[in-house]
């Protein structure tokens, strides 16, 4: 639809530009640039874009695109260390949640995928704000290690109540 070209030609001159993924986006990696698109009025659209993939997860931004331009948006989660942060660039995966609007993420420590950190966030006033973050330590002595390698079993770290509802909008994939 409409956003979905206006994605696609703000991301191609942001991407140009270095405006997104700077110089992690990897030009031999034909994931780099997918992108997701979620319409959340007629002018702007929540977008994740891939800028790199790795070993067993991506690198990736989210934006707010619209006619006034491209905003980078910094993503709630949480360190290693149990710490809050935002990033701009996640190293994880991310789905756009259209009935939010929002996203979800989950990023994991290590390639045995039994710790890391999800994160639900909604988008407010142009921002993500976290309204569900869990996550796993890396623990080797777990007694629970097929527990710890399902995300739904990880402890919340952070909770909130959901930002009042917005009209849903749609979601569409694609590529770039």
């Amino acid at each position: 639809a409409a956003n979905d070209r206006l994605a696609r030609n703000s991301l191609a001159e942001a991407r140009a530009s270095g405006q997104v993924c700077g110089d992690s986006i990897d030009q031999q990696d034909p994931a780099a640039g997918a992108f997701e698109v979620a319409e959340i009025d007629n002018e702007t659209a929540l977008v994740t874009l891939t800028c790199a993939t790795g070993a067993y997860q991506s690198e990736v931004q989210v934006l707010l695109v619209g006619t006034s331009g491209i905003q980078v948006l910094a993503i709630p989660t949480w360190t290693e260390q149990g710490a809050p942060q935002a990033v701009t660039t996640l190293a994880g995966f991310v789905d756009l949640d259209p009935a939010l609007p929002g996203i979800s993420t989950l990023t994991l420590y290590r390639g045995l995928g039994d710790c890391g950190t999800t994160t639900q966030a909604s988008l407010v006033d142009g921002e993500l704000v976290p309204t569900r973050i869990t996550q796993q330590l890396c623990d080797d002595d777990n007694p629970d290690p097929a527990s710890a390698a399902d995300p739904a079993n990880w402890p919340v770290v952070h909770s909130s109540p959901a930002p009042s509802e917005t009209p849903a909008p749609t979601a569409t994939g694609t590529d770039g």
